[in-house]
């Protein structure tokens, strides 16, 4: 292809195949600077500047420069911009159109094929919750809820009318669930966003703090789910303290030994689990009061990475975020030179012995493909690190007085 596209978004989700396609479609224009391109011309066209510069337009105010060569040029110009925003070009630049439709359409096909219910090997009962949940989740009825007490707290502290976008990240990383609620709201097109976004602090630096905390609150406001169960909340307030832990981690490692983005990599381990909360809340929500610890382990094991697989994808999940769910406990990973962000995940639940909420053994570092492409990872400098990210997670959950 003439254009590199592997490293555009949301388009780098497309197989090699339907990449190949897209391109097939693109247009290109080498443009002088003054030229004007109007947002409300475009809405078909997911828009690239591939060199040079441009300067998006509101009102005559300058909204945000994109340079080309930087990691929001891997976005489309026009992300969460009104109709109204014109991008004018500030250097000699080359810009790429591609095809917003049939993005739309391979992007489809793709996730249709990529998930074998018939694949996964499950006992009558296992069966019958798989199916009620998968059912539930592609009839939109799926409860997928956050710990109401922890909910409650957030909901306070994001009420701060002082809060930076630091903050705020850090308070939104502090609830998986909602975390990964907002992600995907803020992935739909009422929001202007054309790709979903793999980050909380691209989320919040793109939209700001306010607007971010009216959809978080819209995001809790739809929380009615309550836990009869105290075993299941106590497996879902377990959940939650893997998940952190197990982002804040990766993060560290993105960060020291790879070149991802710590803020993906943090928020790929954030979700990763996002599989097992429906099923915490269906046996909560069906009364499956007998579960022991070893029938409950089981059937996690069983369905937490298919269905993890499947929501991710029906919220319309980066394909890496996706794999980071689907293999996350996949020791065996094919072995290649590219590090991604399950295999950063990989490498974190084995440098922290705590691979998740319930118990699975765990195999030595050096018999995982993950952690031997990070074999010189100086694992008690990563943790220290992590242990302090948590500290300063929790001191920003401390009470404080409601604003509004």
């Amino acid at each position: 292809m003439d254009e590199p596209l592997h490293n555009l978004q949301p388009v780098a989700s497309l197989n090699a195949e339907n990449l190949q396609l897209l391109a097939s479609k693109l247009k290109s224009d080498e443009l002088v600077p003054g030229t004007h391109i109007r947002a409300a011309d475009e809405h078909r066209s997911l828009i690239y500047v591939v060199r040079g510069s441009v300067e998006i337009l509101q009102n005559e105010e300058v909204k945000e420069t994109i340079k080309a060569d930087t990691r929001r040029a891997q976005y489309p110009i026009f992300l969460n911009h009104a109709n109204e925003a014109i991008a004018k070009i500030r250097t000699m630049s080359k810009v790429i159109r591609l095809e917003k439709e049939l993005y739309n359409v391979l992007k489809q096909q793709q996730q249709d094929s990529s998930v074998e219910i018939s694949d996964v090997q499950l006992n009558e009962e296992e069966s019958e919750i798989f199916n009620a949940i998968y059912q539930n989740l592609i009839s939109n009825k799926l409860v997928i809820a956050s710990l109401s007490g922890r909910v409650e707290q957030l909901r306070n502290a994001l009420s701060r009318p002082d809060l930076d976008v630091q903050e705020m990240v850090r308070l939104i990383q502090s609830d998986p669930v909602i975390a990964a609620k907002l992600i995907r709201t803020v992935s739909e097109p009422e929001y202007r966003a054309q790709y979903a976004f793999d980050s909380i602090q691209y989320a919040v630096e793109s939209l700001g703090v306010e607007k971010v905390r009216e959809l978080v609150d819209d995001i809790i406001g739809e929380q009615d789910f309550e836990f009869k169960f105290h075993y299941y909340k106590e497996k879902m307030r377990r959940l939650y303290k893997h998940s952190i832990y197990m982002s804040l981690i990766s993060s560290v490692i993105a960060k020291t030994a790879t070149k991802i983005d710590p803020h993906k990599a943090l928020f790929a381990s954030l979700v990763h689990d996002i599989g097992v909360v429906p099923i915490l809340t269906y046996l909560d929500e069906h009364n499956y009061a007998k579960l022991t610890d070893e029938s409950l382990g089981r059937l996690i094991m069983n369905l937490r990475s298919t269905l993890g697989e499947l929501i991710l994808q029906r919220w319309g999940y980066d394909e890496e975020l996706v794999t980071a769910a689907a293999e996350a406990k996949n020791w065996n990973r094919e072995l290649n030179d590219t590090v991604d962000c399950c295999d950063i995940l990989v490498n974190a639940q084995i440098l922290s012995r705590y691979a998740s909420c319930y118990s699975i053994p765990l195999p030595r570092r050096e018999d995982v493909s993950s952690c031997v492409k990070l074999k010189s990872l100086d694992g008690e400098s990563v943790l220290t690190e992590a242990k302090n990210a948590i500290k300063t997670m929790k001191s920003l959950m401390e009470p404080t007085p409601r604003y509004r």
